[in-house]
C-alpha cells in the first residue's frame, strides 16, 4: 500500500534495487491484489477493550465490552510475559477528558492492569472515585493518599484525597497508546 500512495516500484521499496517508479503495470496489478489480514497467533495476545462504568456507591464497578468498537488490541506476548502481566487481568480503554494532559490526552488508549490495585507513589491508575470513573496519578501527602491531576489548572482538576470509603482503586495504567506527539 505504501508502493502505491508514493508511486514506486514495491522492489526498489523493499530493497533499494531496479527502477524507482513504478509502472503502469505494476501498480495495476497492486491494486488489483486483495490484503489478507494477518492472524495474530501465538506472538499477539489480545486485551478487550471496554468501558468501565461505577456501580452504585463507591464499592464497585462494571466492564462492559462496547459494542461500537468492541474489537479487542493486541499486544506482543513477549512483553505481556516479560512484565509478568495475566493477560486476563488486562483491558485496554479510551482515555475521556483532559485532566491527566500532558501525560494522557482525550482519546489515548490505555491498557489497566485490574490485578495491580495497591497504591505506589507516582503511578497512575483508574479508580472509581466517588462514584465516577476518572484516571489519576496517587501520591502521598502526610500519610494519606491523593489523586492528582497531570494538568497544571488545579482550580479545574483539583486534587482530592481518598480513602476506602470514597475511592476504589480498579488498576493500575501499564501501557498508553496515543497519537499525540
Amino acid at each position: 500500500m505504501l508502493a502505491d500512495v508514493l508511486n514506486v516500484s514495491e522492489v526498489w521499496l523493499l530493497t533499494g534495487q531496479g527502477p524507482m517508479r513504478a509502472g503502469r503495470g505494476d501498480l495495476v496489478l497492486r491494486r488489483e491484489r486483495s490484503v489478507e489480514p494477518i492472524e495474530p497467533g501465538d506472538e499477539f495476545v489480545p486485551i478487550r477493550k471496554v468501558k468501565i462504568k461505577p456501580n452504585a456507591g463507591v464499592t464497585g464497578y462494571a466492564i462492559e465490552v462496547p459494542e461500537e468498537d468492541g474489537r479487542p488490541v493486541f499486544y506482543r506476548a513477549d512483553w505481556i510475559r516479560e512484565k509478568r502481566y495475566n493477560p486476563e487481568k488486562l483491558v485496554a480503554m479510551v482515555v475521556s477528558g483532559r485532566s491527566m494532559e500532558p501525560s494522557l490526552y482525550d482519546g489515548d488508549l490505555i491498557v489497566i492492569n485490574l490485578d495491580d490495585t495497591e497504591p505506589r507513589e507516582g503511578e497512575v491508575y483508574v479508580l472509581n472515585l466517588e462514584g465516577e470513573i476518572v484516571v489519576k496519578r496517587l501520591r502521598r501527602e502526610r500519610g494519606q493518599w491523593i489523586a492528582t491531576s497531570d494538568n497544571p489548572d488545579k482550580r479545574r482538576y483539583p486534587d482530592k484525597p481518598i480513602d476506602s470509603e470514597h475511592a476504589k482503586i480498579i488498576g493500575r495504567v501499564v501501557y498508553k497508546q496515543s497519537e499525540v506527539i
